[in-house]
């Protein structure tokens, strides 16, 4: 068993930290190509007004809008053509990959500097990689994790607190995921098991957003730059950055590829669709009622959406939950095997017709040290995997409320039996009517459920 942890060769984190910038990077080379957008370029500069470049020289390039392989090969080139020696990336998450695959391509060193704190991707080593038409060509693994992370504070104050938000979401998801990860003695993304401090990290990225979350909302809603916002920023770049990729994902990304899907979703930002996700994770773990209301609790606290129609889907509400379903379940997504233990030969079992199901156990059942419960994945007729478990359906529920969640938080999808009480509800709809049926009343074969693939 190998435990792998990742993290940047440096952090740097403060008020007017890009006007000492240059001082900064200036162990790394001598010359820095500076990727940004047209806008990006010109927040930069503007916070950088009386800095002393005299320690490394930058040049700025402007940005084209997608981080392509036609994009990361014209940076190549100017990098070159400029004799430079560093790659800094300083804007979004495109323009953060971007200058990482440069950099990566080029064997430079990398910096990055986020301009808003919307995801844990600036201490991340990946790169997502697009076709110039916009359709996703690849995740780029890469060797290592950026050289230095640099975030103004000043700067991310006077971002649109939307952003900020976001990337509570995104940091939301760490610790539950995590802690998942560590339950099912799964592996992170670099194939390795999580280290305590990776999973110290994970708790303490969480306990900040709980203490300071809402503090720091309304402190960037008036563009100031306080302690909680601070905290904050910490906690949505390097604690959720390193959490992450050392801790491992889980169902609640898995769930957030599905909503991406969702032609309704295109406009919510990752972070919401992953706070989401991890809201639903809480169900299929069979959470407590007390961390429930904690975790509904701080999303409506800060904005983060917990019902579908936050996340602007209102029609088509069935079908839709069965369209994200299958994309979170669909082969290779590893992340959520690895929160959904179980899948083994211990949990298989024929039908009547002979046909082979797959069924979650309860991780207590079998591994009484491991602390969570699960119960997760089916197969449908077509063979392709597809959440089957009634607390998934409840957490994708738009009748969500806090008076519906003490009624909704144990029931889960069983084997149908004859005398069912579902066989006396014509109307039993267990996607958008689950608030009416009593706790544990539900059951379902896949062929009656409106999530089942068939």
């Amino acid at each position: 068993m190998s435990i792998i942890f990742a993290a940047p060769g440096k952090y740097i984190q403060g008020r007017g930290e890009l006007r000492v910038l240059s001082r900064h990077i200036s162990g790394l080379g001598k010359k820095a190509l500076v990727i940004a957008s047209t806008l990006g370029v010109e927040r930069i500069q503007s916070a950088m007004q009386g800095a002393d470049c005299s320690a490394c020289a930058l040049h700025f390039v402007t940005f084209e809008g997608e981080c392509s392989m036609t994009e990361i090969n014209r940076m190549q080139r100017i990098f070159t053509d400029e004799g430079c020696d560093i790659v800094v990336g300083a804007g979004g998450g495109k323009v953060m990959d971007t200058a990482k695959a440069t950099g990566c391509f080029l064997h430079a060193p990398c910096v990055i500097i986020p301009t808003a704190v919307s995801s844990d991707a600036p201490c991340s080593a990946l790169s997502v990689i697009y076709h110039d038409d916009g359709s996703l060509d690849r995740r780029l693994a890469l060797p290592k994790s950026p050289d230095i992370v640099l975030v103004d504070s000043e700067l991310i104050a006077h971002a649109p607190v939307r952003l900020l938000v976001a990337g509570m979401g995104d940091a939301f998801s760490t610790y539950f995921e995590a802690r998942a990860c560590a339950a099912s003695a799964s592996d992170n993304i670099h194939g390795g098991k999580a280290s305590l401090t990776a999973q110290s990290i994970a708790r303490l990225c969480y306990d900040v957003l709980l203490a300071d979350g809402r503090k720091a909302k309304q402190a960037v809603e008036c563009q100031l730059c306080t302690q909680a916002v601070e905290n904050i920023i910490e906690a949505n770049t390097l604690l959720s950055g390193i959490g992450f990729e050392s801790g491992g994902k889980g169902a609640a990304h898995a769930i957030g590829d599905g909503l991406n899907t969702v032609a309704q979703c295109k406009r919510m930002m990752h972070g919401e669709k992953v706070a989401f996700g991890s809201l639903a994770q809480l169900m299929l773990e069979n959470a407590s009622e007390d961390e429930l209301q904690e975790a509904y609790g701080f999303c409506a606290s800060v904005g983060l959406p917990v019902t579908l129609a936050q996340l602007a889907i209102t029609e088509q509400v069935p079908e839709t939950i069965q369209q994200i379903a299958t994309i979170a379940t669909e082969p290779g997504k590893k992340y959520l095997q690895h929160a959904l233990p179980g899948l083994d030969r211990h949990s298989r079992r024929r039908n009547r017709g002979g046909r082979r199901l797959w069924r979650g156990v309860s991780v207590k059942s079998r591994h009484p040290k491991r602390g969570l419960f699960y119960e997760g994945l089916r197969r449908g007729r077509s063979g392709r995997p597809v959440l089957a478990h009634g607390c998934i359906q409840a957490a994708l529920a738009d009748r969500w409320s806090a008076g519906d969640r003490a009624s909704l938080t144990n029931i889960s999808l069983r084997r149908r039996v004859p005398g069912d009480p579902c066989d006396r509800i014509p109307s039993c709809r267990a996607c958008t009517d689950m608030p009416s049926h009593p706790a544990g009343n539900l059951r379902a074969e896949p062929r009656f459920c409106p999530l089942a693939d068939v």
